[in-house]
Formats: C-alpha cells, structure tokens, sequence
C-alpha cells in the first residue's frame, strides 16, 4: 500500500494535473403522518426514523460522501501518469414532509421546514468546504 501511494505521490508531482470537484446534492424525505389535536412536535418526533438517543430525537440530517478518482494514462515508454483527478461530493439530505394538508399547509410546519432546510444546508457547506480544501491539498502535492 506505502508504494502505491508513493508510486502515485511522485506522479503527481512530475506532470501538471487537471482537477476538478464534482457535487450532487439530493433531497429526500420521510412522511409525516396528521393526528387531531396532537402538536407538530410530537408528529414530527414520532415520525422521524432517526433517533440519537432517547433524549435526543433527529429531525432532519445531512449524509455527505466524499470520494476521488485519479485518471492515468500510459506513456510510449510505458510509464503511468496522472491525467486527471476527480474529487467528488455527493450529498443526501433528509427532511420530513407531509402528504397531509393539514400539516403540510400549516404555517408552523412550514417555518419549522424553512429553518430545518436551512441549517442542513449549512452542513452540506461544511462538506463542500471539506471537498474542496482536498482537491486544493491534492493540488499541491
């Protein structure tokens, strides 16, 4: 494994590489069910499939993935190098959602939706941030 990596490591230094960083950010969602006179928060807490603990009860959460990929090309003499590289973030957010209009429609919900959604996002720019400081990193190896 050290070869490889120095292999690969003294490749990257001998040539100019082109790189880039690649992201795709999904949304999904899982279904918040209504009942008569039972508050948002205990639907919302009842219905969401994650929970941290017994205090704690996950809402709404991000799943960030980050992966690279070197390209190499075989020289006349035989020798490898590196083409290109490929970082790329791919990202998963979860959110509840209603099918019902009774919570969907509701004001709460949606401002509770808006802020949720928001601070996902904040994490997606964490992974962004970390997706990009690797290629930056990779870029001055």
């Amino acid at each position: 494994m050290f070869r490889i990596c120095f292999l690969i490591l003294t490749l990257l230094t001998a040539v100019p590489v082109t790189s880039k960083v690649v992201e795709d950010l999904r949304y999904s969602s899982y279904d918040v069910p209504y009942h008569y006179r039972v508050p948002l928060k205990v639907l919302v807490a009842r219905a969401t499939p994650m929970h941290a603990s017994e205090r704690m009860i996950v809402v709404g959460w991000t799943v960030p993935r980050i992966t690279w990929k070197a390209r190499l090309q075989t020289l006349p003499n035989t020798r490898c190098q590196v083409q290109s590289l490929t970082t790329s973030l791919s990202v998963i957010i979860t959110l509840p959602a209603s099918k019902d209009t009774e919570i969907s429609q509701d004001g709460d919900f949606r401002v509770f939706l808006t802020r949720l959604k928001n601070h996902e996002l904040g994490h997606y720019a964490i992974a962004k941030t970390a997706a990009f400081q690797i290629e930056i990193g990779r870029a001055h190896v």
